[in-house]
């Protein structure tokens, strides 16, 4: 099967965010990133994919993100794009938007902007005063793009037990300070956060609030519209909600994790993974992408994923559901009750 990329392009970044699971990489000492040089042989190697996953640090810091992407747009020619961003560089992301469709005009390209809490608590989370404001600049910016049907804007807010309880007021301010926006996405926090007092969401606190966050999804017509394919989508994203719930309950029905034949993940030094939470498998410094993913360390790599290993991370859980035959029944009847 064609893999999906994920492709850390830096560890760099300005804001300081408490529930970040990449701290480590981004507070320590910057080492030797990715070149377009890397890029293309990655590119090489990898043929077409099905989708591009940008990530970091704070993508848009780099100024050479367009140029270092070029070579995999091109001869990945993947149909999606997902550039994630803190939002404190309004012009940055939006000239990297047009840079990326300037090269594969054909491609849904996703602009995900971070959105933790009301204002005092995004600011707190992310350990920047003024971050909130800063965002509604970069979604206003973004805005004329999405309106035209350029562009689609996901906000993505990482639930912990810092802001599980002002969920409401993130859901209402989600409507009324981003209104361009296609979607928000509830992501549970994943990893070691930087502040080792945080916890994930309490499920109890997230069962209560359940019908509250259908109801605000549903709200987003361009995403939830009335053909069977939306409905499927929003069957698809209530069951994996309730999978990550019960996750974080220790009732774990989550599908086989297939990440190590349907993703590849690039990090900044050129490490190469099945997912950025497992070890690397190899780098790019060290030797050619095939020989990489033939080596010993990839089959370890690939047996232990098989072996059981799961998580909420949304990177993967959604290819998981629609690979796995019982939750496509389960899709499928969901879907038809919808209609």
């Amino acid at each position: 099967m064609k893999r999906s990329l994920i492709i850390f392009v830096t560890a760099a970044c300005d804001s300081k965010c408490k529930h970040c699971f990449y701290y480590e990489n981004i507070d320590g000492p910057q080492r030797t990133t990715l070149s377009v040089n890397d890029t293309r042989r990655l590119a090489n190697a990898l043929g077409p994919i099905n989708d591009l996953s940008i990530g970091g640090g704070e993508p848009v810091l780099r100024k050479d993100l367009v140029p270092l992407l070029e070579p995999i747009l091109r001869q990945g020619r993947p149909r999606s794009v997902n550039l994630p961003t803190g939002g404190l560089h309004a012009e940055r992301t939006e000239r990297a938007a047009r840079g990326i469709l300037e090269i594969l005009p054909q491609t849904r390209l996703t602009i995900s902007l971070s959105m933790d809490g009301p204002p005092a608590i995004h600011d707190r989370m992310r350990g920047v005063p003024g971050a909130y404001e800063r965002q509604i600049e970069t979604h206003d910016r973004l805005a004329p793009l999405a309106r035209a049907g350029v562009i689609n804007i996901k906000l993505v807010t990482t639930l912990c037990s810092l802001n599980q309880d002002y969920l409401y007021e993130t859901l209402e301010c989600a409507k009324s300070d981003f209104p361009a926006a296609d979607f928000q996405h509830l992501e549970m926090m994943r990893g070691q956060p930087r502040d080792a007092s945080l916890q994930a969401p309490d499920p109890g606190v997230l069962d209560q609030w359940r019908e509250a966050i259908a109801k605000h999804w549903e709200g987003y017509r361009k995403f939830y519209g009335g053909g069977w394919r939306n409905k499927m989508v929003r069957s698809a994203k209530l069951r994996l909600h309730d999978l990550s719930v019960d996750y974080l309950r220790g009732v774990d029905n989550m599908p086989p994790c297939i990440a190590y034949q349907s993703h590849l993940v690039i990090s900044e030094t050129g490490d190469i993974a099945f997912c950025e939470l497992t070890d690397p498998i190899g780098n790019l410094a060290d030797d050619e992408l095939p020989a990489i993913l033939a080596s010993a360390e990839a089959a370890r790599r690939a047996a232990f994923i098989k072996d059981g290993c799961s998580c909420t991370h949304s990177c993967f859980t959604p290819t998981n559901l629609l690979h796995d035959r019982r939750e496509l029944a389960r899709l499928a009847a969901d879907t038809l009750r919808a209609f």
